[in-house]
């Protein structure tokens, strides 16, 4: 174990904490006591460091009565598990990995959700967040167009807040019909 000594330019009263080689090091008024090897090594290649010095504490070892025995633990037997592993080489026909794979575009890009336009039931694709409809696929947006499509959702919900009672009563007017 070593100790690390700052230069007095750099010490501040009280604790601070350095930032050597990823590791951090924390130095009580200048100083950093019982840091490891690595850390002194990378420490001397630092310019606010001023010494780096081998530590004068030895490890102390605790003192253990004569009369109490240790306790004797039994070892752990180690048991070895073998697991045969045997390949599984099935040929998968690729018009079912192509419907696989449609399913799975379709369930996690886009799904079609009926929708009133123009006093007309209709299907609209939706798509997932990030995604936009473009003929019949989902289309991943850039970063711009989302960031302006969030804008005008802004602008958007703004001006619906003062429509709102218009168009509930226009709703409650349309919903009467069906």
């Amino acid at each position: 174990m070593y100790n690390l000594k700052l230069k007095d330019v750099f010490i501040a009263p009280g604790r601070q904490v350095k930032n050597i080689g990823g590791r951090l090091v924390v130095f009580f008024d200048g100083l950093a006591q019982n840091v490891s090897e690595t850390v002194a090594e990378l420490a001397r290649r630092q310019h606010y460091i001023e010494s780096v010095t081998l530590s004068s504490e030895e490890e102390v070892t605790p003192e253990v009565s004569p009369n109490i025995t240790p306790e004797v633990v039994p070892d752990v037997e180690e048991t070895e598990e073998v697991v045969f592993e045997e390949p599984v080489e099935e040929e998968v026909p690729d018009e079912v990995l192509e419907e696989m794979y449609e399913e799975e575009d379709q369930l996690s890009e886009k799904t079609k959700e009926r929708v009133v336009r123009g006093g007309k039931k209709t299907r609209k694709l939706k798509c997932k967040s990030g995604y936009k409809a473009v003929g019949n696929k989902c289309v991943k947006m850039s970063s711009s167009e989302k960031h302006t499509r969030s804008k005008a959702a802004k602008k958007g919900a703004r001006k619906s807040k003062s429509k709102k009672a218009s168009t509930q009563r226009k709703r409650a007017k349309s919903m009467r019909k069906r």
